[in-house]
């Protein structure tokens, strides 16, 4: 069974020159958005979609690699927040929070949105990737 995309899963606005759609990312429905920027070719649509594709093929690595990472970093700040005593494990973390949205750039690089299930509040996470590489996770900067 393939999960690849193509263009034709998307809609193109041309307002935020993206093409936006959803895919199945390890069974759920997410938002994606390809994001142009100046580039207005179809090839530049394309692009993006290559780095998608790749991620799709590695979702269940890829997720599981961003949501450790996020508890690596963020558990402390999660208990924090936490309005209870029940203490948040890092395994709690990794295992309450999902991916919501994925915005892929014609560059390779790629924003994840989490949903953190209440942890922060209504606040999601953002992780800021590069190809296979992490840039920055951006837990102290949650974004409503």
């Amino acid at each position: 069974m393939s999960n690849l995309v193509s263009l034709d899963n998307f809609k193109l606005n041309r307002d935020f020159n993206t093409f936006e759609g959803k895919i199945k990312w390890l069974g759920s429905s997410i938002r994606v958005y390809l994001v142009l920027g100046d580039n207005k070719s179809e090839n530049a649509g394309h692009k993006a979609l290559d780095t998608l594709n790749v991620l799709l093929k590695r979702q269940r690595q890829e997720d599981l690699e961003m949501r450790t990472f996020a508890a690596d970093e963020l558990t402390d700040l999660a208990n924090n927040w936490a309005e209870d005593d029940e203490e948040i494990t890092e395994e709690d973390f990794a295992n309450r929070i999902c991916i919501l949205e994925l915005s892929v750039n014609t560059n390779g690089k790629y924003t994840a949105y989490f949903n953190t299930d209440n942890m922060f509040a209504d606040h999601a996470i953002v992780a800021l990737m590069a190809g296979q590489n992490l840039l920055q996770f951006r837990g102290e900067r949650l974004f409503i």
